[in-house]
């Protein structure tokens, strides 16, 4: 699958490749990062295009 998230202390869009089992730890660290300027969120896509977005408040999360 595929991963972009915003990093708001860099003020940058990463993307990258990520294997599918690897998913938990990839939420886990992007939705981890914490700065004055809120939360990050990940967008994950597959190939065929679909995908979804886990976003935080640092307390409570949703996916999209």
């Amino acid at each position: 699958m595929r991963a972009a998230y915003w990093e708001p202390a860099r003020e940058a869009i990463y993307e990258t490749d990520v294997p599918a089992e690897a998913g938990r730890a990839l939420i886990d660290a992007v939705l981890g990062h914490r700065s004055g300027r809120g939360h990050p969120a990940l967008e994950v896509t597959r190939p065929d295009g679909s995908g979804l977005v886990v976003g935080t408040d640092g307390q409570l999360a949703i996916v999209m």
